[in-house]
């Protein structure tokens, strides 16, 4: 992790870099998840731009709204529907207006009573799922869903004005 901070850190000089907890990483088990530590990234949080966020983290970045989450949703619910690319699930959450729609009952969602704030009621202009096993993404409207793949294969980079996204190899 302490070369990931020192990767971190030279980004967040040039830009802004907002870190969610994904699928292994030390945080709580249940969505929504809490932000990591910043003991975690130490040269890092010395700059403005970066910020740990919570998983799934919604904001407003250079203008355009992102929302972002792990894959952990995409892979439980291509257990129970009939998709076979992580892309293809993404497009599938967007069909049924909700984040995570197998949670609690097969993915660890804290059951909320009155709210459900994975409906999704006002869609981003990035809908980013990280931790994939293949980089791609596909632009509906002003809509780009992205699947990032795994941190050691490199970063997405996103275009807010165009929707275009690129991986940056590691």
């Amino acid at each position: 992790i302490i070369n990931f901070d020192v990767d971190l850190e030279i980004l967040a000089k040039r830009m802004a870099v907002n870190v969610i907890p994904g699928e292994n990483d030390i945080s709580t088990a249940f969505f929504p998840r809490q932000p990591m530590h910043k003991s975690f990234f130490p040269s890092s949080f010395r700059y403005q731009n970066f910020r740990s966020e919570s998983n799934p983290f919604r904001g407003v970045i250079d203008g355009g709204e992102i929302l972002a989450t792990c894959s952990a949703t995409l892979k439980d619910s291509m257990k129970h529907y009939n998709v076979t690319t992580e892309l293809e699930a993404a497009k599938n959450l967007l069909k049924f207006c909700h984040l995570m729609p197998t949670g609690p009952d097969t993915l660890e969602v804290y059951p909320y009573e009155t709210r459900d704030p994975f409906c999704l009621t006002k869609l981003p202009n990035l809908l980013a799922f990280g931790g994939c096993r293949e980089f791609g993404y596909e632009k509906i409207g002003n809509l780009t869903i992205v699947c990032v793949p795994e941190i050691e294969d490199g970063f997405v980079g996103f275009e807010i004005a165009t929707g275009d996204c690129f991986l940056i190899e590691a």
